[in-house]
């Protein structure tokens, strides 16, 4: 489940920053045994490949579980260039991972947070289920606006990831296409008001 708030309290003032906050929790179902799905969730790259937008080649570690990279991401017009730092908590012993995000691009003044908890639980021989919560939030001029943009690029990024683990490959995201043409709508307004002006 992937739910989402929109903080429009900052618009005509300095402070607070404009922000949008996206929360997901689910239990799904993966067609592999749970050492198989563990080993799959401490496979870095291949995790890391299912954040849409991942310039491969700046993946490097940073010691003691810490990771970082760039992402792109485009919304209404505009590529933000995040630079992101993960932090992997994984306990082997009950097959479960926390996650910490932050990231920022400077150039446009946004800022990124986000936690993650993942567990698995063995269901049967050749079945696991994975139960994952977690919350990112986005600040930044473009933040509410994008909203919908955002919270389709996080449900996006989980869908993949779930295919990532159950080794199968992911089927295009309706949700993250219906986003774009949102994406593609505000663009289009934000053009015209500006014309108008």
């Amino acid at each position: 489940m992937v739910k989402s708030r929109h903080d429009l309290s900052a618009w005509g003032r300095k402070r607070p920053v404009p922000s949008t906050t996206v929360n997901v929790d689910d239990v799904v179902s993966l067609p592999v045994t749970a050492d198989v799905a563990w080993a799959r969730m401490l496979d870095v790259s291949a995790v890391a490949s299912c954040l849409p937008g991942l310039v491969p080649e700046t993946l490097r570690p940073l010691g003691d579980g810490r990771y970082q990279a760039k992402v792109q991401a485009t919304a209404m017009g505009v590529t933000a260039t995040w630079e992101m730092t993960a932090q992997l908590t994984p306990d082997a012993v009950n097959r479960r991972l926390a996650v910490t995000l932050e990231g920022d691009d400077q150039r446009l003044g946004m800022r990124l947070a986000g936690t993650a908890d993942l567990q698995l639980q063995p269901r049967s021989t050749a079945g696991t289920q994975l139960a994952y919560a977690g919350t990112v939030t986005v600040q930044g001029r473009l933040a509410a606006a994008g909203g919908p943009v955002i919270t389709a690029v996080v449900e996006n990024m989980l869908h993949r990831f779930v295919h990532s683990l159950s080794g199968t490959t992911p089927l295009r995201s309706r949700r993250l296409h219906r986003a774009r043409l949102i994406a593609v709508g505000i663009t289009a307004w934000f053009r015209r008001r500006n014309r108008m002006r």
